[in-house]
Formats: structure tokens, C-alpha cells, sequence
């Protein structure tokens, strides 16, 4: 595929995740290979009913509720986005690479503790097309109405798996 100018992005055991124009596809159509562009809402991610395309920026958060960002060496909590469906050594490398894996979001994305230094490194894999704060507002369910909840945050606290 790569001498016809289609951009491999990542092969899977059974299908490759690939970049091409409509003249690639009628091609690779041509020689038999089925091509299924339905990689639906690639970009977006969805947190807690907080849904967002990343290439068009993040959710409007109130300031309190929102990571400025973290210390040199300070654990912190990403979302760390891959640049399609999620492959198991995605995931190995990541955490080779210093991060802990907390949990899968949709779409394509981890929720990842790690430091800056390890975000920045992370930033770099070929697979992750990006890197985000996991912010303390993504942790109220989307749609909750201003006044109905009263939420204390401590500095500091290691309490629950989602604490940074």
C-alpha cells in the first residue's frame, strides 16, 4: 500500500489503519481490498457525558475546575488519545514509558497518571496524536446544573484511583 501512496498508519492483525484520498480508496477497490472509511468520530472524546473533538479545543470548564498544569515531577491525571482503534502494546508502551494506565476512554483514549516529563515523552509516540489534562470538571457528569452540588478538593489527596 505504501508504494501507492497511501499512508500506513498502523497495522492490526487483521486490517490497517491507513490515510488515503478517494482516488487511493476507488483503487485499493479495485484490487480487492475493502476499504471502510466509517472511523466514526476519530477525534472526539467522550469523559463523563463531556463530549469534545480535541482538534477543536475542550469543553468550557469554570477556571476552579480546570488543571493550569503540573510541577516538574508532580504525578498528575491525562487523557492520552491514540490515533485510532487501540492496540494492547499501545498500551504496554505507555506504561514502559512511565505512565499508569487508569482506565479506557472513548473514544480511542486512556486515562493516564503520569509527571510532565513522561507526558512530554508520551507526546512523541507515533500512535498518540494527543495529550490533554484530565481536568477535575470532566469528573461531574456533563449536563449536572450550576448550584446542585457542592464539591470540595483537597491539595494533595491520594485518595481513589483518579486522584492525581
Amino acid at each position: 500500500m505504501e508504494s501507492r501512496g497511501v499512508n500506513v498508519l498502523h497495522r492490526y492483525p487483521e486490517y490497517a489503519l491507513v490515510e488515503l484520498n478517494r482516488r487511493h480508496e476507488k483503487e485499493l477497490n479495485a484490487m480487492g481490498i475493502f476499504v471502510d472509511d466509517r472511523l466514526p468520530a476519530r477525534t472526539e472524546i467522550y469523559v463523563n457525558r463531556h463530549r469534545f473533538d480535541f482538534t477543536k479545543g475542550e469543553p468550557a470548564l469554570p477556571g476552579e475546575l480546570m488543571v493550569e498544569g503540573y510541577k516538574a515531577g508532580e504525578m498528575g491525571l491525562y487523557i492520552v488519545h491514540m490515533l485510532g482503534p487501540v492496540d494492547s502494546a499501545w498500551r504496554n508502551t505507555l506504561e514502559l514509558n512511565g505512565g499508569q494506565v487508569l482506565n479506557y476512554m472513548h473514544n480511542h483514549a486512556y486515562l493516564v497518571r503520569m509527571t510532565p516529563e513522561t507526558a512530554r515523552k508520551v507526546e512523541d509516540l507515533y500512535f498518540v496524536d494527543w495529550v490533554g489534562f484530565y481536568h477535575p470538571g470532566y469528573k461531574i457528569h456533563g449536563g449536572t446544573e450550576p448550584g446542585l452540588i457542592n464539591i470540595g478538593m483537597l491539595s494533595g489527596s491520594s485518595t481513589g484511583p483518579f486522584s492525581p
